[in-house]
């Protein structure tokens, strides 16, 4: 899994995103800390994000090259109790 898609860079078609969707349950701090977790992201990276979930109802948090590993993250994302999906490769 790679953080190309949390810093802004273009994929190439054949890469599997994991997005994080908005809710009205979670701060700041507590998707920081699941996107640190998961994704091995820091926290200042990951209330950046939280703040780009919100604003705009939703996220990539990462990029994966086969939709099992973008599944397994997406998965673990919702095991810590936000909501995540993965769309494929466009």
């Amino acid at each position: 899994m790679t953080d190309e898609a949390v810093h802004g860079q273009e994929t190439d078609g054949g890469r599997w995103r994991v997005h994080v969707h908005d809710d009205d349950v979670h701060s700041y701090p507590g998707v920081a800390y699941v996107l640190h977790e998961v994704c091995g992201l820091p926290r200042e990276r990951g209330l950046a994000l939280a703040d780009a979930v919100s604003r705009n109802g939703g996220a990539p948090v990462a990029v994966c090259d086969t939709a099992a590993e973008a599944e397994r993250a997406a998965g673990e994302i919702q095991l810590l109790g936000l909501r995540a999906t993965v769309t494929g490769p466009e």
